[in-house]
């Protein structure tokens, strides 16, 4: 009889997705923050300490693991950062004029669904029929939401 072999999941698997999701949280609510406390004239500076904070982030990431700095990901950064940087401007915007209940749920939606599309044109992934029906139920939701 052949035993297949359980892959087993860890706390530790899970523990850089937790901290993504925490992080990302804490700077979307950041964000949120600024957009109603925040004097609207700086946004600009909001945003430029927002990416130096980043920047310093990633270099202590990079020390911590010992990596060595290459050229071409300093320039991927950078082209990263430019989709980024209009990215937190528009969020900014949006919640200027709408409420966050309907801005946050918009962009996180429509970030996985740009996501996947990209995916899909961009490097050829094929999602299963499971990963397709979970994208047409956030489409469908994004609808219901903005009604």
């Amino acid at each position: 009889m052949m035993q297949v072999k359980e892959e087993k999941n860890s706390d530790k698997n899970y523990s850089g997705l937790i901290l993504l999701l925490v992080i990302s949280g804490l700077t979307d609510s950041m964000a949120k923050i600024f957009e109603e406390l925040g004097d609207r004239n700086l946004d600009s500076w909001f945003l430029l300490i927002t990416f130096i904070v980043a920047f310093f982030l990633s270099v202590g990431m990079m020390i911590y693991h010992k990596e060595k700095l290459r050229v071409s990901e300093i320039v991927y950064g950078c082209l990263v950062g430019i989709p980024n940087y209009g990215s937190v401007f528009f969020l900014l915007k949006a919640l200027t004029s709408l409420p966050a209940v309907l801005v946050y749920p918009t962009y996180s939606a429509g970030t996985i669904l740009a996501i996947s599309l990209i995916g899909v044109a961009a490097f050829g992934e094929r999602p299963r029929k499971r990963q397709w029906v979970g994208l047409g139920m956030i489409l469908v939701a994004l609808v219901l939401l903005n009604l």
